[in-house]
């Protein structure tokens, strides 16, 4: 019998057949736009991985994969990282419920002020449930719209140190989520967390978690690539005349970021894509569709913002014909994908992880990145290429 998420949401309908093998380089040579980028790897930084998930009859997982240069060199996750802090403050809650404390996803919070200027995040006008802040609202709108301030909640939720030991648990070794998103913050301040405050059915605010400091040790990273463009821009203007320096910022591996995601639609896949020894995620079966589900949602667009595939897809079927759960990321001249792709028709599922960064005049923070000119029609063709694969 296949697990619980899978028969919810419908990601494998049925046991695949005659489905063949998908290679990569030859799959990314049939079309120019694609074949140009894999011919010049090195500039675009370009990494792809895709691991075709095959279900058998008794609802066992086995996986196939074919990968061009994952994790070659550092690439930047920007939002994508988002999927991490999401399942930790989920992951998180469900620590709490079995410390006894009464509460769900639909709980009031209160995030308390930690900063010089903070105020007490209380109230979300975008929440049609009476404005509260919940941490369902919150997982929804790191998701749907990729907010930013959603996400450094969801890890404040969490807790640094936390969020890492729950990654270390499942299997991810490479993640470090450093720093907060869109704020400026010092190191130390991002080893911060504020205290939070949960309102019982009384009305009554109470202590949740309290102010926390990452005591963990994150030397700079150091691997091929760390450094990245010819120069970059301050604020200000200002322009610094070196290559902006990643090895303090956010990094996950190509491979676990992709797993991170796998093992969240499919935990038989934890041992499959991460170590033998992996847990995988610890998340009930109702948590776990809700964050799968959170992830599938795109409001109905097609425009791809949030799902960078969707425009080549559709080449290929109606939005209904295809499940993608996923969560992108762009900043700083790299553009990435990750998702879960399955065909409801054919039953074919992928993992597609790809990442690749765009930025002809060298010069990180000003601004110019070619992302409609380069990355989206990437984007766009490779979904193309795994659309009619999938569907055939």
């Amino acid at each position: 019998m296949l697990p619980f998420v899978a028969l919810a949401l419908g990601l494998v309908a049925h046991p695949q057949t005659g489905s063949s093998e998908l290679k990569l380089e030859p799959l990314l040579r049939a079309r120019p736009t694609t074949r140009k980028l894999l011919e010049q790897r090195a500039q675009y930084r370009l990494q792809v991985l895709v691991t075709q998930v095959h279900t058998a009859a008794d609802g066992r997982v086995s996986i196939t994969q074919s990968a061009l240069a994952p994790d070659a060199e550092y690439t930047y996750p920007a939002s994508a990282i988002k999927l991490l802090g999401a399942i930790a403050a989920v992951q998180r809650l469900e620590e709490l419920q079995q410390a006894k404390l009464p509460i769900t996803l639909d709980t009031p919070l209160s995030f308390e002020p930690l900063f010089d200027g903070d105020v007490a995040y209380r109230s979300d006008s975008s929440n049609a449930d009476g404005a509260q802040v919940t941490l369902r609202h919150e997982v929804r709108k790191l998701f749907l719209v990729s907010d930013n301030p959603a996400y450094n909640r969801c890890v404040d939720y969490a807790g640094r140190a936390e969020l890492h030991r729950m990654c270390t648990s499942a299997g991810l070794t490479s993640v470090r989520a450093l720093h907060r998103l869109s704020v400026a913050r010092t190191e130390a301040q991002n080893r911060q967390t504020p205290q939070i405050l949960w309102r019982n059915d009384k009305g009554e605010w109470q202590s949740l978690l309290p102010a926390r400091n990452d005591q963990g040790e994150y030397p700079p990273l150091r691997m091929n690539g760390w450094q990245v463009g010819t120069s970059w821009t301050r604020d200000n203007g200002e322009l610094v005349a070196q290559p902006m320096d990643f090895s303090t910022k956010n990094r996950v591996a190509l491979s676990e970021l992709q797993a991170a995601l796998g093992m969240l639609v499919e935990p038989q896949l934890a041992k499959l894509l991460t170590t033998a020894s992996s847990a995988g995620w610890a998340l009930t079966d109702t948590h776990r569709a809700f964050l799968v589900a959170t992830a599938s949602s795109d409001h109905g667009t097609e425009s791809g913002r949030y799902k960078f595939l969707l425009p080549g897809l559709l080449k290929h079927g109606a939005r209904e014909r295809w499940t993608y759960a996923n969560k992108i990321g762009r900043a700083y001249g790299f553009s990435t994908e990750n998702a879960w792709l399955a065909d409801k028709q054919t039953g074919r599922t992928l993992l597609v992880t790809a990442v690749l960064y765009t930025n002809a005049d060298g010069v990180l923070n000003d601004g110019k990145y070619e992302y409609a000119e380069i990355a989206d029609p990437f984007f766009e063709e490779l979904g193309d290429l795994l659309g009619e694969w999938l569907a055939r």
